[in-house]
């Protein structure tokens, strides 16, 4: 079998903080499509003529398939270790994981790059696209933890900036508690430790992710993996929601800190 790569991978949350390998992989996809639709319809002439000359053609429209399939794949590797290598969100272990995975998957894909001019049959052509999908949820395992794991950076530079505005909130509180009646006081002490809260939940379900990131495998397939990915992407969107409401709260403590009576 000789599967199309659907726009699954183009589909998951990308941040083109790197223009240009962005782009690159946006042209290697038009390409893929374009050589994909002259394998259909080289393999559909073969099908129905059963002649030599669409045989070769057959052949050779499937080899450039798969060298661009290949060239596809390659291409949006090379973007996310881009990503990965530039994210100041990601934690040194996290980008050196990140970095050995996409380089064992770059290294698998020139392998399999580097076997194309060597096949001579269509026969060839079959066996040569079921090592790539034999691998294939391999490699979505690996595309998807890394995509993740941007997220989470992503997410972690804004709860650090967070936790920098709530200490110097704290700190306006606490140089200027004399100005405070006692009932404000109590009021943005209870702020506080709501804002508190919320940001606790947030960093619970940070780490919830975080787990749920490591655990993901592809032992049972790619249907098990699109489950299990969902459910991070739900897992990250809650801990968004958690920070969102505690921002939301910190201004609104700002906002009252300028009228302090």
């Amino acid at each position: 079998m000789l599967f199309l790569l659907t726009p699954l991978v183009l589909a998951l949350s990308v941040y083109a903080a790197s223009p240009q390998a962005y782009q690159d992989y946006l042209y290697q996809f038009d390409l893929y499509r374009q050589k994909y639709n002259d394998f259909q319809i080289a393999k559909n002439t073969y099908d129905k003529f059963n002649t030599l000359e669409s045989q070769s053609q057959a052949l050779s429209a499937t080899k450039t398939m798969l060298s661009q399939r290949n060239m596809l794949l390659h291409t949006y590797l090379l973007y996310l270790y881009e990503r990965v290598g530039e994210h100041q969100g990601i934690t040194p272990s996290n980008k050196q994981l990140y970095l050995s995975l996409l380089g064992n998957e770059l290294a698998f894909l020139e392998t399999q790059n580097n076997l194309v001019p060597s096949i001579n049959t269509l026969s060839d052509t079959v066996s040569s696209s079921e090592q790539l999908e034999s691998h294939y949820p391999v490699l979505q395992i690996t595309i998807r933890k890394i995509i993740a794991g941007i997220s989470l950076g992503q997410l972690n530079i804004i709860a650090q900036n967070f936790d920098k505005q709530v200490q110097s909130a704290q700190s306006l509180v606490n140089q200027n508690a004399s100005l405070l009646t006692a009932e404000k006081r109590t009021v943005i002490n209870n702020w506080l430790i709501q804002i508190g809260s919320k940001r606790s939940l947030y960093q619970q379900k940070i780490d919830q992710t975080a787990s749920a990131i490591t655990a993901l495998t592809s032992s049972t397939g790619v249907r098990d993996i699109d489950k299990q990915y969902a459910d991070i992407v739900e897992d990250i969107d809650g801990a968004k929601q958690y920070l969102a409401d505690a921002i939301a709260n910190l201004n609104e403590l700002s906002v009252s800190l300028q009228y302090i009576n």
